[in-house]
């Protein structure tokens, strides 16, 4: 444990080399393709279930639910092998395959990320925008939000004064909650699109049995988890609408 602490992980059995340098390149392009897909879900499940849980039950709503759960029903996997076939070699707009400059990073050549982010942000975004979507709706009922929209206040005014500060705890956990769908869908991601990062190193460890090389892996893969639901309870703890009127 204290070697763990320490950044010490062991040595891989297969190869005897340290498993924190076997682990460095892949966990890098990890995090950039998880930091890309989490920033394109964030923009889409924000936008989506902002038009659509501020007036439920209107017809732009009714159909941001319809849109959001069709996507659902489709795994990445699927969405990445539709993309591969029709955007990468059918129409020939993107690469197929996500490979990484030998010594480089993929922001080396970004366009290698375009067809894995959208894979996780087509299936991401739309869970996301479902579960913001309520989140907003449940404040844009509270008694408040009623009231100042009798009173005449501007749309706008309401939106921004009284839904958006009460609605940024529940969607910070909502956006935490995103982090393991990612985490686990980058896996598959990487995989298909031979993408050479944690996922596509722990599907290779796996089937050599190289237990110390696995277990650095999804100690990783867990810290980013913890990582980002404690985030998520300091910014609700932050934008609490109790503390903020103590304050």
């Amino acid at each position: 444990m204290v070697s763990t602490l320490q950044g010490d992980l062991g040595e891989s059995v297969r190869t005897g080399g340290p498993v924190e340098q076997i682990v460095a390149r892949p966990a890098l392009n990890t995090a950039v393709l998880l930091v890309a897909a989490f920033g394109a879900i964030v923009a889409v499940a924000l936008v989506l279930a902002a038009l659509s849980g501020v007036r439920e039950g209107s017809r732009l709503s009714n159909l941001v639910s319809l849109c959001a759960l069709g996507a659902l029903s489709v795994p990445e996997f699927i969405v990445a092998g539709i993309l591969i076939a029709v955007v990468g070699l059918e129409l020939g707009w993107l690469p197929a395959v996500s490979l990484v400059p030998i010594g480089g990073t993929p922001l080396d050549r970004p366009v290698i990320l375009v067809l894995p982010v959208v894979s996780l942000a087509i299936v991401g975004g739309a869970f996301g925008a479902r579960l913001i979507r309520a989140a907003v709706a449940d404040v844009a009922r509270m008694p408040h939000v009623e009231a100042a929209r009798l009173s005449g206040v501007p749309e706008g005014r309401v939106i921004l004064r009284h839904i958006v500060p009460g609605a940024i705890p529940p969607t910070a956990q909502v956006l935490a909650f995103l982090v393991p769908f990612l985490v686990g869908g980058a896996v598959v991601i990487e995989r298909i699109f031979a993408y050479p990062g944690l996922g596509s190193l722990l599907v290779d460890r796996v089937s050599l049995r190289d237990a110390p090389v696995i277990e650095a892996v999804g100690l990783l893969q867990a810290s980013a988890v913890i990582l980002a639901f404690q985030a998520a309870d300091v910014v609700g703890f932050l934008a609490s609408p109790s503390r903020r009127t103590a304050a």
